[in-house]
Parts: structure tokens; sequence; C-alpha cells
């Protein structure tokens, strides 16, 4: 088991989103359950994962699992609505800051959401498949309700970007034949990082950062919107990264 000092470390999220765990004050310990349970199912994959796994993670027995979740496909598909719950916590200030030109929100916004999913990648992984359809058949409520949820929120993500390259557009600063393909092309840029990204390899907020740069410069750049409409430019690596995610 993990040592009572790893289990003491506080979490890098705050999990307010719409879920099926069991009503609790607890945010924390639900956080760290969270926490645990997203390592587990992205080394093992959901068929491979115990919750006795998840336990030994957070080093603690089930019980304490179960204090917060009735079963281990609700504390699944918490970790994959949490995903996308977080991404769309992130991006929106930056989305909607006063003053910035729509192109910058845009590099912002991309920066921040690759920034995220490499952060918090084990949530981002398990999204990736819980998605997918592959591991648990269809039809049951306990499926389709965060599945609702999951795509409640990506509705809202594919409006938010949509909008902003429509702004982009509009001050003639992004050539965009098509802002629908853009977004789509954008988004799926994005969700790429998630199958290359190695967090044993680039475990630093540094490295994380600069990938984050350029995984942004090559969306907007791609977006034929020009560097000169960003206020720190295609090259800045050296800016400061975005807020960190609320926790």
């Amino acid at each position: 088991m993990r040592s009572p000092a790893s289990r003491k470390k506080k979490p890098a999220l705050t999990p307010l989103w719409e879920s099926e765990a069991r009503s609790s004050p607890k945010m924390e310990g639900r956080a760290l359950v969270l926490e645990a349970a997203a390592t587990a199912f992205y080394e093992r994959g959901y068929a491979g994962t115990t919750l006795d796994h998840v336990a030994t993670i957070l080093g603690t027995t089930k019980g304490q699992i179960y204090h917060y979740y009735r079963s281990k496909l609700d504390l699944y598909f918490d970790v994959a609505v949490g995903a996308f719950f977080m991404i769309n916590e992130r991006i929106y200030p930056l989305a909607e800051a006063k003053g910035v030109p729509a192109a910058q929100r845009l590099h912002d916004v991309f920066r921040a959401f690759a920034t995220e999913l490499m952060e918090h990648y084990p949530f981002h992984r398990v999204a990736l498949e819980a998605t997918q359809f592959k591991l648990i058949g269809r039809g049951s409520a306990a499926q389709e309700r965060p599945l609702a949820r999951i795509n409640a929120l990506r509705k809202q993500l594919e409006i938010l970007i949509n909008a902003l390259i429509e702004e982009a557009a509009a001050d003639g600063v992004c050539q965009i034949p098509s802002i629908q393909l853009a977004m789509r092309g954008g988004l799926g840029s994005l969700a790429w990082l998630i199958v290359w990204f190695d967090p044993k390899q680039s475990n630093s907020a540094e490295e994380r950062d600069a990938i984050a740069m350029r995984i942004a410069d090559f969306v907007v750049a791609g977006l034929g919107c020009r560097s000169s409409a960003l206020t720190n430019s295609f090259a800045a690596e050296t800016a400061a990264p975005p807020a960190a995610h609320r926790g």
C-alpha cells in the first residue's frame, strides 16, 4: 500500500461536477478516490481494474471507496465526466477575458487546453476510452446518464471554440473558409495529444508548457491566423503559463 504521506497529499482538482457519487460533504476525500481511480483505470483499463487496485493506490480499503461510490462503473464514469468538466472550467475564463483580441484568446484557450490534458493525463486517457463504447455494453442508466453529461460538456466546448473562431475570422486576422471544420480540426489536434503524450517522459511544468505552446502555435497558425494578431507571438515560449486549474 502507499504510505500515509502519499494519502495526505492534496489532490489538484475540486470534483464539483454532477455524478453518480454518493452525497458527501468531504470533497477532498472524493477527489483522492478519483485521483487513485484515474491512475488505476489508465494503467489497467476498465476490465483489468478492481476496487482493490484503486484502494491499494489510495492506501486504504475498499470501504473508503464505497463511502463515495456504489460501484466500479460509477467511479469509472465519474473520472470520465470529470475530465471534460476540468477542461471547460479551465478554458472558459480565458475565452471570456475582457479586452483581449479573439485570436489571442483562441491561442490562450488551446494552450490551456493542452496543459490541462497533460496535467490530468490519466483522467483524459480514461475519458477517451469511456466515450468509445468498447468496454461496457450500451443501454444501462448507469452508463447513459454520465454519457449524457459528457455530451453536454463536449457541446459546450464546441460552441465556445466555434464562437471564438467566428470572432477571430470577423476581426479579419484569421482566414477560415469553414468555421465548423476549423473547430473540429483544432479540437482533433488537441485530442491527438492524449494518444502520443507520455507523462513519464515529459513531467516537468516547463516541458509541458513548451509542448502546450507549440500545439497552440500549430493550431492557430493552421487556422490561418496572423502571428502579428497575438500579443504573445508564436515564438514566445518564455511567456507565463496559464492560470492553474482551480482546486
